[in-house]
């Protein structure tokens, strides 16, 4: 089994990997193409285990132990470090369209009339889902982090860890990543002021994960040294998070949210200065083809 470790080499828990790659938040207009329309939410359910097991295996580099999936469908994870504890709540939701609306073709007249059809018939198939759960900031396994999220953890004693996110390939930079970030948002978080940030890892080569989270309004904290462990190799990753409910309101009043927002700044401008740098070099080795093939690479995001 691959897992993430911290550090340090402490395994932080069994689900510490965001690693979502594919949503470009670019609304889908061409004929047949999914909407938000096609699909529906819902909470994971026991009989979606084989299912979400196969899409993670199919999404993410990490792989998972059983007990995980286990976790998932039940909503609550039992922490391997104490078998005493009490089961940690997960939150989890999935968009869901039933089998037929996957295919072209389908007239609005039949649409909502199938979703029903398909519901009672439990053929429901799993387009995206993203997992989380809340931490306490008082018994958080890694202190260090809630020093960089939390102003007042009196306050705030609470943050919003996405273990997981992802979503099926025909089902793709159509918005529904951010729709599934924003459910989090108005399931969780929006209805309980004692969570102060909403937070996540990234390993640090997924671009398209990063440009994601950032047009959501994540800011980049901090980036951790061989943070995942994947087939043998370790892998730096970065720390983003959005602020809520009042954390870190004022940008001057901390030195934590002064090194957030020069981040971001230093961030756009490096990338600025790639795009000029590459546009130089292909102009120099490409006349011809250089603005063109330039402007589509930095906007095309192959899956």
């Amino acid at each position: 089994e691959t897992k993430s470790t911290s550090p340090n080499g402490t395994e932080e828990h069994d689900a510490v990997i965001s690693f979502y790659e594919d949503e470009e938040n670019k609304p889908l207009v061409s004929k047949g193409k999914p909407s938000s329309s096609d699909w529906k939410f819902r909470p994971l359910h026991v009989g979606d285990r084989e299912e979400i097991k196969s899409l993670h295996e199919e999404w993410f580099p990490v792989r998972y132990n059983e007990s995980f999936y286990d976790s998932l469908v039940r909503n609550k994870f039992s922490s391997q470090k104490d078998e005493n504890s009490k089961p940690q709540e997960l939150y989890s939701c999935v968009a869901y369209v039933p089998e037929k609306l996957a295919s072209n073709g389908i007239n609005e007249a039949s649409r909502c009339q199938d979703i029903e059809t398909a519901q009672k018939l439990g053929k429901d198939r799993i387009v995206g889902c993203v997992v989380g759960t809340i931490l306490s900031a008082f018994r958080h396994n890694y202190p260090e982090t809630v020093e960089l999220l939390i102003q007042d953890r009196q306050r705030h004693p609470h943050l919003f860890y996405i273990m997981t996110l992802g979503s099926v390939e025909d089902y793709r930079k159509c918005g529904l990543g951010s729709e599934l970030i924003k459910k989090c948002f108005e399931d969780i978080v929006n209805v309980d002021n004692n969570i102060g940030v909403v937070y996540l890892h990234v390993i640090t080569y997924n671009k398209a994960a990063i440009r994601f989270y950032e047009r959501l309004g994540f800011t980049r904290v901090d980036e951790l040294k061989d943070y995942y462990s994947i087939n043998g190799r370790n892998h730096n990753c970065y720390l983003y998070a959005k602020y809520c409910n009042g954390n870190f309101s004022s940008l001057m009043g901390s030195s934590l949210n002064i090194r957030t927002g020069m981040n971001s700044i230093v961030n756009f401008f490096t990338d600025i200065a790639l795009n000029m740098c590459t546009q130089i070099w292909k102009a120099v080795t490409s006349p011809v083809n250089a603005v063109f093939s330039t402007v589509i690479n930095s906007t095309d995001i192959v899956i």
